[in-house]
């Protein structure tokens, strides 16, 4: 069962970790929360960079409705290989 929430009338929304689905029709669901999960893992694996940089609401909404999605962050680009054998090796796959 999916529990669909909304935003009370003048309610906030931060916009920089909320899924472009809940940013245009208001509601909030467990696909929605994934979204947000994943930007909070973007956000630590970046050490604390902010997601989307200095970019305005506005530019953040208008960049994902043109399917900009955040670029993995180089920790993860020069640690990726090193897990990625790890994994092969440990037979994780």
């Amino acid at each position: 069962m999916t529990c669909i929430c909304s935003v009370a009338q003048g309610g906030k929304i931060p916009v920089r970790w909320t899924a472009p689905e809940a940013i245009s029709y208001h509601k909030f669901t467990s696909a929605s929360d994934v979204w947000s999960y994943g930007v909070v893992v973007w956000e630590v694996m970046a050490f604390g960079e902010r997601p989307y940089w200095n970019w305005s609401n506005q530019d953040v909404i208008s960049a994902i409705d043109r399917d900009f999605r955040l670029p993995p962050p180089m920790v993860f680009i020069i640690c990726s290989e090193d897990v990625i054998t790890m994994s092969i090796r440990e037979k994780f796959f």
